[in-house]
Order: structure tokens, then C-alpha cells, then sequence
């Protein structure tokens, strides 16, 4: 292939797929230096509450409310997590279960509510860096306002 015939294939594919080029803002890779990159990391669903090591996140708080970092040791195989009880989802109701590092979406899973369970394990090749992360479930039909996040601290 040509440097023309590659540069239009970069161009369309830049143009196609904006999300598979991450930016911080400064027009660097947000994953240059960094151990994470998107398809890394995965979720487990449907863990026992019981599971060694869980962590539980905070019951929702009212709209607008700052939630306080969750702070965790990650394991070799990951970091589960103990979903609040009570959210104001329906079972069936689609979902989508998104992890963040530095802005950037680095796992996402879709689902139903139910099929989440009671706890989930975000898992990663090797053990999950330290640092601030972001988890984010959404309901299909959701607005900003109804997208439950939860800012996690791993150590």
C-alpha cells in the first residue's frame, strides 16, 4: 500500500471510528505510557456478595450529590465490586457498565440490570494500576441525570 492509499485509510478510518482514537485534550494518545488500554480489561457479572475482597459502593445519593471515592486494593485477578442493592432499575431494563481511566472509556460491558447480580469484577490481565478510575452504569433509556457514577481510588 501507497503512503496516499494509507493516509486515506487513516483518514477514513479517524473519520468512521472517532472512538478508537482517544485524546486528553493536548492531541496525544491517552494510552502512550499508560499499562491500560481499551479491550485490557473486562467485567465478570453475576458474582456472589460473598466473594473475597469485594469492595461495596455507596447506595445512590440525590441528584447532583458528589459521591466520595471508593477507595480498594486491586487483586492480581481484579477488583470486585458490590453493587448497591437498591437502584431505581427495572430487571430487564438494558444497561451499560463502563469503566474510565483519566477520561478515557476503557471497558464497557452491555447487559441487563438483573444479569449484573450482586457483585461484578472488573479484570485485567495483570493487576489493575493504581490510581483514580470511574465506573459508570447507564441505562439504555438514561439522560445524564440518570447515569449512576462512582469514582474509585485504587491502591
Amino acid at each position: 500500500m501507497g503512503v496516499g492509499a494509507a493516509a486515506a485509510a487513516a483518514a477514513f478510518i479517524l473519520i468512521a471510528q472517532p472512538a478508537l482514537f482517544h485524546t486528553d485534550g493536548h492531541g496525544l494518545s491517552a494510552t502512550i505510557g499508560s499499562p491500560l488500554k481499551s479491550g485490557s480489561v473486562a467485567f465478570d457479572l453475576g458474582l456472589l456478595p460473598s466473594t473475597p475482597g469485594a469492595v461495596a459502593l455507596p447506595s445512590p445519593v440525590p441528584q447532583g450529590a458528589p459521591y466520595a471515592a471508593v477507595d480498594a486494593a486491586a487483586a492480581t485477578d481484579g477488583l470486585v465490586i458490590l453493587l448497591p442493592a437498591k437502584l431505581p432499575l427495572d430487571g430487564d431494563e438494558s444497561v451499560a457498565l463502563a469503566l474510565y481511566s483519566h477520561g478515557n472509556e476503557i471497558a464497557r460491558k452491555l447487559c441487563r440490570y438483573e444479569e449484573l447480580g450482586a457483585a461484578v469484577r472488573i479484570r485485567t490481565a495483570a493487576k489493575l494500576p493504581a490510581g483514580d478510575y470511574e465506573l459508570r452504569l447507564t441505562p439504555a433509556s438514561a439522560t445524564v441525570r440518570t447515569t449512576f457514577t462512582w469514582p474509585l481510588r485504587v491502591r
